[in-house]
Formats: structure tokens, C-alpha cells, sequence
């Protein structure tokens, strides 16, 4: 599915007669039945297909405003992501509700994967499932041993290598939250393979600092950032990060954007506040790229991102706004 090239799916219409569709319907079918309790009847496969094809579904129709991204390096817009409507969720509720005070005798019960038991149909609808997205993706279906073994191995991986790399993250951001008070070597680097019992700390370096200039020095993980609120302008953010580093900001780019230069065309942005030059690249946050020169006019290499956060209204400025997200003191 992941591997090139990349292919559309294709609508499965629904037969009766193919043993892969019937397969899908039948096991799906018990398993729902055993989350809700509820017997199940003896039934010919013939009447179990007859029922399914009585069952009249809605004709799908597209979002009008759906927009489909074939550029797989395009990233997707910011604000653009899927959202559930509040509404249907309540909507769903009321009628999760409704169902279960109208039939008292129901009851929910979670049902547990076991894929060694083949009277369980867990293995038969994970193989059924698998294969028809196969299908509707033209890619090559696999025997139900194979589909068997792979999802055999992903319990065992998630119980074991996973939960350890996770309980050794929280270690990990547990000291990091504890910063100023844990030296560097108390953090560690791990290596594991569970599969020879193989278990290596290490310690890691300090990071690497480049000077930028004098007494300012920067790693790979700082950034500059000024704070300010929605009138704070670009006069104001130029002024702001020269008061604090001593370079004159010759320049602000922003991705493919030219937002400033020392030039009388760009001279009347100055008075624009800076949230209305900038696109966000986070809630209330617009990353930048600022250009600086010395006191002897040469430019100034290694300069980190530069971040103007917009100031909550129920935050009061202080007397610099401006800060570094790290140390870049020497």
C-alpha cells in the first residue's frame, strides 16, 4: 500500500456470491453480535446473503468542497483538518441512549484479540477486511496464514518493545522537566533489542554552540522570540530584537516571502502591525527569517528561526518582552 506507485481505490460493490464479501459480512456480523450479547441464530449462508441484499444502502456523494492533494510533498493547510461535527457526536449519543433504555437486556462487552483461536473469527475478519482494502487498492491479496502471522506479531511488539520505549521516554521527560536541577549526565541514550536481551545506556554530549557574536552563542535547538500584541508593529519587533542582541535586523523573510528590506519600498510596512505582514505557522505564533548585520556592517552568520508570539489579552507586558527559547549566553 505505502510502497510506489501510489494507487487510487476503486468502489467494491457488494456480491453476495464472493466469498471474500460474504466472509467480511458474516464474521463482522458475530463479532458485533458478541459485543452486544446477543444470540446467534442458525442460519444458511443463502438466507444470510438474502438478507444483505435487501439492505438498501445510500448512494455516496462526495463533500462539494472536498479538495484532493496529489502532491505528496505538499504539506496539508493549516485549519484544513477533518472535523467531527459537535452535533453529530450528540446526535449519535442520543440514539446510543435511546436504543439502550428501549431494550433493557442489552449490555456492551469488550472482546479481547486472540488470534490462536480459530472459532473465534477474529483472525477471519481482520483477513477479510485486509483483502478487501487490497482489493479496492489493486494490490495483491494474502492467505489468511500470512494475514495470521503479521497480526500475531503486532501484539507482541506493542506489549513489549513498545511499552518499554515508552515507560524510558517518560524517564527521559520526567528530568528534562526537572531542568536546572539534573546534570547532564543523569540523561541517557537507550538501545534495546528484547529479541537478544539486549540492554545499552549511554550519556549523551553537550550540544554543539556556534558563535553568532560576541557573548551570543546558539545551538541547533534555540530560537529567538519577541512577544508583543496585535498592534505591536514591525517597527516595534525591529527595535525589539536590536535593544536585545545588538545586530541590526537588515531583513524578515517568511517561507518564499520577502516581508522587509532596508528599502524605501518596504519602508511604510514598518508601521504595520507585524500579525498582519505574517501567515501563522502555529496558533498565535509566526516563525520567520530574520537577517542581522554587526556593528561593522558585515553580515551575521548562524542566526536562529525567529518567532513573534502573539500576547494573550490577559497577559500584561512587562519591560522587555523579548527572550530566547534557550540560553544563548555564553
Amino acid at each position: 500500500f505505502w510502497a510506489a506507485p501510489r494507487r487510487a481505490p476503486n468502489p467494491i460493490e457488494f456480491d453476495g456470491r464472493d466469498p471474500l464479501h460474504f466472509s467480511f459480512i458474516f464474521h463482522f456480523a458475530v463479532l458485533w453480535a458478541g459485543v452486544w450479547n446477543l444470540d446467534i441464530p442458525q442460519m444458511e449462508d443463502s438466507a444470510i446473503v438474502t438478507i444483505c441484499e435487501e439492505v438498501e444502502i445510500p448512494t455516496f456523494v462526495p463533500k462539494e468542497d472536498a479538495e484532493i492533494e496529489t502532491d505528496e510533498k505538499a504539506e496539508k493547510p493549516k485549519g484544513k483538518e477533518d472535523k467531527i461535527d459537535p452535533s453529530d457526536l450528540k446526535q449519535m449519543e442520543k440514539e446510543v441512549l435511546t436504543m439502550l433504555s428501549e431494550n433493557p437486556s442489552l449490555s456492551v462487552s469488550p472482546v479481547e484479540f486472540e488470534k490462536d483461536d480459530d472459532t473465534n473469527h477474529h483472525i477471519d475478519m481482520i483477513a477479510a477486511s485486509t483483502n478487501l482494502r487490497a482489493r479496492s487498492y489493486t494490490i495483491k491479496e494474502a492467505p489468511r496464514l500470512e494475514i495470521k502471522r503479521i497480526a500475531g506479531n503486532i501484539t507482541p511488539a506493542i506489549a513489549t518493545t513498545t511499552s518499554a520505549v515508552a515507560g524510558l521516554v517518560g524517564l527521559e521527560l520526567i528530568k528534562l522537566r526537572m531542568a536546572g536541577k539534573t546534570e547532564l549526565e543523569a540523561f541517557k541514550n537507550a538501545f534495546l533489542n528484547l529479541a537478544i536481551s539486549l540492554y545499552a545506556l549511554s550519556e549523551p554530549g553537550p550540544v554543539e554552540k556556534s558563535k553568532v557574536t560576541e557573548g551570543v552563542f546558539v545551538s541547533m535547538w534555540d530560537r529567538w522570540e519577541v512577544r508583543g500584541g496585535e498592534s505591536f508593529t514591525l517597527q516595534q519587533f525591529l527595535d525589539r530584537l536590536k535593544k536585545k542582541y545588538s545586530l541590526t535586523p537588515m531583513g524578515v523573510v517568511q517561507g518564499s516571502s520577502m516581508v522587509y528590506m532596508p528599502m524605501p519600498m518596504y519602508k511604510k510596512k514598518l508601521d504595520t502591525p507585524v500579525v498582519k505582514l505574517l501567515k501563522e505557522t502555529e496558533p498565535n505564533k509566526f516563525d520567520m527569517v530574520v537577517t542581522f548585520s554587526d556593528a561593522k556592517g558585515a553580515n551575521v552568520e548562524g542566526v536562529p528561526v525567529v518567532r513573534f508570539s502573539l500576547r494573550r489579552k490577559s497577559e500584561t507586558s512587562t519591560k522587555s518582552d523579548t527572550k530566547s527559547s534557550r540560553s544563548d549566553k555564553k
